[in-house]
């Protein structure tokens, strides 16, 4: 049983995530309404917006492309891990982890609702919601994984031409 668990900790780390953000989005949904909530006056606010779009509002209204391009991309992501599972570091696992969590979670909103539960404000920053941190974060991070693997090759290289 734990060589399942250890041999599929990422399906289940992504599922537990995803389920997790969900309940926030039910809980989000059921208790704010139509209100707004002031955590910390001009820094936090939650605030339910549905947004159709994608980042920033980008594309308000087209549901099916984006539902289309997070079967796409999740996919790609997917295909990824199963088929260099054996080449990838830990931390690269969990950085794709992170961004099939926030995709997948936005996926479920779009196909159950129409429309992607978004409610956390900071300042005058666009709203946002746990999926969206996970997705971002997941991106930057792998972004600096391939610029230091990178880095790493090129310094490599030059010792080779020396």
């Amino acid at each position: 049983m734990l060589a399942k668990v250890k041999k599929h900790w990422i399906a289940i780390l992504v599922l537990l995530l995803v389920v997790i953000d969900q309940i926030a989005k039910g809980v989000v949904i059921e208790f704010l309404k139509e209100e707004s909530i002031v955590l910390i006056p001009n820094i936090l606010t939650l605030k339910i917006v549905k947004n159709t779009g994608g980042a920033f509002g980008v594309g308000e209204g087209n549901v099916t492309m984006f539902v289309l391009t997070n079967f796409v991309v999740l996919g790609i992501i997917i295909r990824f891990l199963i088929t260099q599972k054996e080449q990838m570091d830990r931390k690269t696992q969990i950085v794709l982890s992170m961004i099939l969590v926030g995709g997948f979670s936005n996926l479920i909103d779009r196909l159950a609702r129409g429309f992607v539960v978004d409610y956390i404000t900071i300042g005058n920053f666009p709203v946002f919601n746990i999926a969206d941190c996970f997705i971002v974060m997941g991106w930057v991070a792998f972004c600096f994984l391939i610029a230091k693997y990178t880095w790493g090759e090129i310094k490599k290289g030059k010792k080779s031409i020396q």
